[in-house]
């Protein structure tokens, strides 16, 4: 039996077009839970309905939330539009042997995740079970259960699309279907539907990290070191990445007085006015310690998360006392869509707690301190910056 496992739709009907365009011949299509929750629920239900007997349908924590009489004003709204609609739907649906649910067999809001060492697998007790919930796709093998996750067709993680799974008894397939999420994403805000989230993480989704991190109630101290001599739009975008990535609300720069590893050319000051300069969302400081290992272990931040490129974790295993680094913190390394992992990889495989190294993408960005120091690419420096450099008279050979 072929069947469409279309989970979390969120009331997002331009995915649920998109991916309905793609599905093919089905036998049947399960709406997994969470089908109406979100800007255009009515025309969601309407669409899913138009398939026919063939569709069946989960209830989700939202569909129990709004008959519940959940006081929240985004159910407010949404019983307002959905007035009238049936949505009393059975916990789960038992189809060729494969038991559809919403997070687990037991539960509508309980989160299993194989990235999470929290995750309670005990509720999976059948042979072959589809779940959703998180949002997350996987596969996976727990509890003596084959279990998969076909992702939110509505609501996604990772990157813009809309995720859903085709099933056909034991094998699964995991799919992706990418549609004009910068489109819908306008239209969700002028939908009347009172969370604005919703259109925000159509265009960035929540990354693994971010989600692990709230999951366990964390609350990283995020850190940005350099020389910053002079801070660029690398620089920028690293740091406003890893923000979106890991929730991050604000940063601490850390303009290195005396990098223990490089000669500056401008004095600690000034780079420091420099930074501030680049970043006026952030807490920019000095760092008077020449060297990575030295900061964490006099200043004992709290959960920190130091923010490095790429080329500096390629280098890593030459800083003063890696493995030291990592008791002390974790590292977020923004990688470039498309690039070379081997070498990261083959540094992490290297490290004593590679658990701790957690990746996020950032756009390329060609920007260069040792070019801008000599005249080229003042294009790549944030205007505040270019234009302290201007008034100074720095960088002038």
């Amino acid at each position: 039996m072929r069947v469409a496992a279309l989970y979390d739709v969120h009331g997002n009907v331009r995915a649920l077009e998109a991916v309905l365009r793609e599905v093919g011949d089905v036998d049947a299509y399960v709406f997994g839970g969470d089908l109406v929750a979100g800007p255009w629920p009515r025309e969601t239900l309407e669409l899913a309905r138009s398939l026919g007997e063939r569709a069946r349908f989960i209830s989700g924590n939202w569909e129990r939330a709004l008959l519940e009489g959940d006081p929240d004003p985004a159910a407010e709204w949404l019983r307002d539009q959905l007035r009238g609609c049936e949505l009393d739907w059975p916990p789960t649906v038992e189809l060729d042997g494969v038991l559809y649910c919403h997070a687990t067999p037991h539960s509508d809001s309980d989160v299993v995740l194989p990235h999470w060492d929290r995750s309670d697998w005990s509720a999976f007790d059948r042979p072959h079970v589809v779940c959703g919930h998180t949002h997350v796709q996987f596969e996976v093998d727990r509890n003596g259960s084959h279990i998969a996750n076909p992702g939110s067709v509505g609501n996604p993680t990772l990157r813009p699309a809309a995720y859903w799974a085709i099933v056909d008894g034991a094998d699964v397939e995991l799919r992706a279907t990418d549609y004009d999420t910068v489109a819908a994403a306008a239209e969700m805000r002028t939908s009347g539907f009172p969370r604005s989230d919703f259109a925000d993480e159509l265009l960035e989704p929540y990354t693994i990290e971010r989600i692990l991190a709230l999951l366990d109630g964390r609350r990283w101290t995020g850190l940005f070191g350099g020389a910053f001599d002079p801070p660029h739009s690398g620089h920028v975008a690293l740091a406003a990445g890893a923000k979106r990535a890991f929730a991050l609300p604000r940063l601490t720069v850390l303009v290195s007085a005396d990098p223990g590893h490089k000669r500056t050319h401008c004095p600690p000051q000034t780079r420091l006015e420099l930074a501030r300069a680049a970043f006026p969302d952030d807490d920019v400081i000095l760092d008077p310690y020449p060297r990575t290992v030295d900061l964490l272990r006099s200043e004992r931040y709290v959960d920190p998360l130091f923010v490095m490129g790429a080329d500096e974790l390629a280098g890593f295993l030459s800083w003063k006392e890696p493995e030291a680094i990592l008791e002390l913190a974790d590292l977020a390394v923004g990688t470039r869509p498309g690039s070379p992992r081997e070498r990261l990889d083959e540094v992490v495989g290297r490290l004593g707690r590679p658990e701790r190294v957690h990746f996020f993408e950032i756009e390329p960005d060609s920007a260069s301190s040792t070019e801008i120091r000599a005249g080229a690419g003042f294009e790549r420096v944030p205007p505040a910056v270019a234009a302290l450099i201007r008034d100074r008279g720095l960088y002038t050979g």
